[in-house]
């Protein structure tokens, strides 16, 4: 028995995929408050992103005071799964170094390629419902 996949997710997958232009680069944009980090992440976290886009919110992480990160991947159009390994590692080095990180905003087709993966639970998103 298969992990449970709604056709819903993987049409939008493709619809995300198909709309894809080669100008929607990664961008990410760090706001600090009280208490906590957010990081916006927006474009596409690809194959072609994903060493930039982990570096840049592992510098902005580790150079931070901050103990929370919010990851808002509202802005976030496409995820491949070279993204998906980004944002694990992300996490990853985050926890290593006691900082709790949240992730928020997340769209879809982005929802449907986490789970899909298995990604999900690991950075604490729940099926929603």
């Amino acid at each position: 028995m298969g992990r449970h996949v709604s056709d819903t997710g993987f049409e939008s997958y493709l619809l995300a995929y198909a709309r894809l232009d080669e100008a929607d680069a990664a961008t990410v944009v760090a706001t600090a408050s009280a208490g906590h980090l957010t990081i916006a992440v927006s474009g596409c976290v690809d194959v072609q992103a994903c060493s930039t886009v982990t570096q840049r919110l592992c510098e902005l992480i580790g150079g931070s005071d901050h103990r929370h990160v919010v990851l808002d991947l509202s802005g976030v159009e496409f995820c491949d799964c070279a993204g998906v390994r980004a944002l694990l590692a992300v996490q990853e080095q985050a926890t290593g170094a006691g900082v709790t990180c949240t992730v928020q905003g997340v769209r879809p087709h982005v929802r449907w390629l986490l789970e899909f993966t298995g990604a999900a639970p690991m950075l604490g998103l729940t099926r929603p419902g």
